[in-house]
């Protein structure tokens, strides 16, 4: 057992169960900049981890009714294809063609993670232009999800990172309370990480061992977040996360 990697999980487990937010963009970065892990190897890894995270969160959801199974349905038939492209992408760009992916991973997981906090920050610092700014999808909101379902998913299974960070925003366009939003985002995850963790364990990109230290801390962590959910304010949660994640993607990308 590896305690501090077993307490970086509990950490992650917690954050995401309150936001619905955080899980592969805290922990894919941890795993290459502290664990000393390749890009690769960390991504795969990254997704079966959070695959079996999130399967406990997305449970606690559903016994709370906090689930909408046609958004999650919508989302994940964009999703799961775009992610099992992006993990084939990798792959063959890696094993066929010989092409060094780490650099390229790296970078690429820096700009997502830039994308992300940029997004988180803005709608924790600015949630009434935001509510003026964004309004409701109307027309054409079936097939926008299920296309932001595919460009989320690419994105996942390219770098990890994504499921829940960048689904939470759009899912504010559709007429779901705050609560369903997290559950939704928590559901459709796990199916899309889920897939693309399925394929890089094919590819032998996966450390279990690795994977049951974090679980020991993540599993426990997300029920709790889960739980305090309806308890706790998320808004100074996301500022300090939207922060970290900003920094991470600095010190990746240079």
């Amino acid at each position: 057992m590896q305690p501090d990697i077993a307490l970086a999980g509990l950490i992650v487990g917690i954050l995401v169960g309150l936001t619905g937010v955080g899980g592969g963009a805290l922990m894919a970065p941890l795993l290459i900049l502290f664990a000393g892990v390749s890009p690769s190897m960390a991504i795969g890894t990254d997704l079966v981890y959070s695959t079996i995270t999130k399967a406990a969160g997305a449970w606690q959801h559903w016994q709370q009714g906090t689930v909408n199974l046609y958004i999650v349905g919508l989302l994940s038939i964009g999703s799961i294809p775009g992610a099992l492209i992006g993990v084939q992408t990798v792959h063959i760009l890696a094993q066929r063609h010989g092409i060094d992916v780490q650099p390229i991973l790296l970078r690429l997981l820096g700009i997502t993670l830039l994308l992300i906090s940029s997004m988180l920050l803005v709608r924790t610092l600015f949630p009434s232009f935001l509510r003026h700014t964004l309004k409701p999808l109307t027309r054409h909101w079936r097939s926008s999800t299920i296309v932001w379902g595919f460009i989320v998913g690419l994105l996942v299974g390219l770098t990890s990172v994504g499921s829940g960070s960048l689904v939470m925003p759009f899912l504010f366009l559709l007429p779901l309370t705050t609560y369903e939003r997290v559950g939704t985002s928590v559901l459709q995850s796990v199916l899309m990480v889920g897939a693309a963790g399925i394929l890089y364990a094919g590819h032998g990109q996966v450390d279990f061992a690795l994977v049951g230290n974090l679980l020991l801390g993540s599993v426990p962590g997300i029920l709790i977040g889960s739980r305090w959910m309806t308890r706790v304010s998320p808004q100074p949660l996301r500022l300090g996360l939207g922060s970290v994640l900003l920094l991470t993607a600095v010190k990746l990308i240079v």
